[in-house]
């Protein structure tokens, strides 16, 4: 009985929240996108749909999330039982109670604790299965915040290093991994440690664009360890970050 009215909470928290918000979330993403606001560059290197794919991303602001979830949003509105899953941090976001109507399309993890990690190994192993997106931030937080970076050899442009979980998850799915770049989302959504304007700060600056760079996915071998899946990554990103789109 209790399954049962679970399960009719969680379809009308999807059909009366979540899918709504989808619908408005894709059509901001297509006018934003025709008005030149937002560039999606080499999207023609994104997989056939037909596997589950592990989105990696560097993360400037706090408007990434909403921006990868967009660019599915074709298959959400035809499938909103398949959108896009974004690994969240527990403690800041999915326990958050404002939070709780997208729960259904975050996957968990408290950091620094291996019970949680472990759970959300799972989970996100269970929905690559499905050939779902999940789309995760292996920096470990905003890259602002960070204390110890990777630079780009080229350029000013640096990411933070990247946690070693990327590698283990990515050793325990057997993934294809498709490495983004993200560009100017701060712009749109600055950066603020004051939890009190953090979600007021939205704006939409002229003449700036947020782009999306899409790299060529990565696959690995049973026999690459941990810290060189975390090292390809890392160099596919800043490779990313450099790059002409």
């Amino acid at each position: 009985m209790r399954e049962n009215l679970k399960k009719v909470l969680n379809y009308a928290v999807i059909f009366f929240l979540i899918y709504p918000f989808g619908l408005l979330l894709g059509i901001t993403f297509v006018t934003l996108r025709w008005i030149g606001t937002i560039k999606i560059a080499h999207w023609e290197r994104f997989p056939h749909f037909g596997e589950g794919i592990l989105l990696v991303a560097n993360h400037p602001s706090l408007l990434d999330p909403f921006l990868l979830a967009a660019m599915f949003y074709k298959r959400y509105l035809l499938n909103p039982l398949n959108g896009p899953l974004i690994v969240a941090d527990q403690n800041n976001f999915y326990n958050s109670w404002y939070w709780f109507w997208l729960k259904l399309f975050l996957i968990p993890v408290e950091r620094g604790n291996w019970h949680s990690e472990a759970a959300a190994v799972r989970q996100i192993k269970s929905a690559l299965e499905k050939e779902r997106v999940v789309i995760i931030f292996p920096e470990g937080g905003r890259t602002l915040w960070g204390d110890k970076f990777l630079p780009s050899e080229s350029s000013p442009k640096k990411i933070r290093i990247l946690k070693g979980g990327v590698g283990l998850l990515v050793r325990r799915t057997k993934a294809t991994v498709v490495p983004v770049w993200i560009e100017g989302t701060e712009k749109f959504w600055p950066n603020s440690k004051d939890r009190k304007t953090l979600y007021t700060e939205l704006r939409l600056p002229r003449g700036e664009t947020m782009t999306v760079n899409i790299g060529e996915p990565l696959h690995f071998s049973a026999d690459t360890c941990r810290e060189e899946v975390v090292q390809i990554i890392a160099g596919a990103l800043l490779a990313l970050a450099d790059e002409e789109g």
